[in-house]
């Protein structure tokens, strides 16, 4: 008899989740409690599957977002989703998996692909130059439990990099970082060599939306007269000639 009961009870949860999974994307919305961090515009489809044309998320904004649940996680008591970013027209693309549960967010299989100057918007640089090139990111997980990042395992690339600036142009040739998080900090140890700069940073950003750089930067054999003119305005080289590379800023 308990087992039939239990059944019965899986049976009619079940079926009253597809029937507010199938509810329009845009009624849900209009009616769930206000987050001033969150906007969204252009919804269509259902909450089951369904798109929007711009989702802004601190005033991050991203186009054309797309999502799709996978009904068999309900079972579970999670609610995941495959979910697409951007077209072929978008500063930013990519997709992943998104699965919430009362534990937290967990984020896994990410790619994504920005240009250098979309990041730059979010965190401009202190002194005047242009970033070009495209930003590859690759999330293999991330966890984010109790207001808190528990876990990250990702790696990110910086495709044909270069910084255009009054006193020329660099080119950044291989440009990585690893990515790790402690609490509500993002952390990225760069790497980047060229011949005309050496770079070894760490990358932090705070999810208060802050952000810090620190690290050394070495001249190439390739760098300008009048940038290297321009690289005492860092501070004082080490003994091995490495500037000292220290930025703060705020999204």
């Amino acid at each position: 008899m308990k087992k039939i009961i239990s059944l019965a009870a899986l049976a009619v949860v079940s079926y009253s989740v597809f029937l507010l999974a199938g509810l329009p994307a845009a009624f849900v919305w209009r009616h769930v409690p206000n987050m001033s961090e969150i906007e969204l515009e252009g919804l269509s489809g259902s909450v089951w599957s369904g798109s929007a044309q711009e989702l802004t998320i601190n005033g991050i904004e991203l186009q054309e977002v797309s999502w799709d649940i996978q009904p068999s996680a309900l079972l579970t008591g999670k609610v995941s989703a495959d979910v697409e970013v951007g077209d072929n027209f978008s500063a930013v693309v990519g997709q992943a998996t998104v699965t919430y549960s009362p534990q937290g967010v967990m984020v896994e299989d990410l790619e994504a692909d920005a240009s250098a100057g979309w990041l730059q918007q979010l965190a401009p640089m202190p002194v005047p130059a242009i970033a070009k090139g495209n930003i590859n990111l690759v999330v293999d997980s991330l966890v984010y439990e109790q207001g808190r990042c528990v876990e990250l395992d990702g790696r990110m690339e910086w495709e044909r990099g270069r910084i255009s600036s009054p006193l020329g142009e660099l080119r950044l040739g291989k440009a990585d970082a690893d990515l790790t998080c402690k609490g509500n900090t993002l952390e990225g140890k760069i790497s980047q060599s060229s011949e005309f700069l050496t770079t070894d940073a760490v990358f932090r950003f705070n999810l208060n939306g802050s952000y810090s750089l620190n690290g050394k930067v070495s001249e190439g054999e390739a760098l300008p007269e009048t940038m290297k003119d321009g690289m005492r305005f860092l501070g004082r080289p080490d003994s091995q000639g490495r500037f000292p590379l220290t930025f703060r800023g705020r999204i």
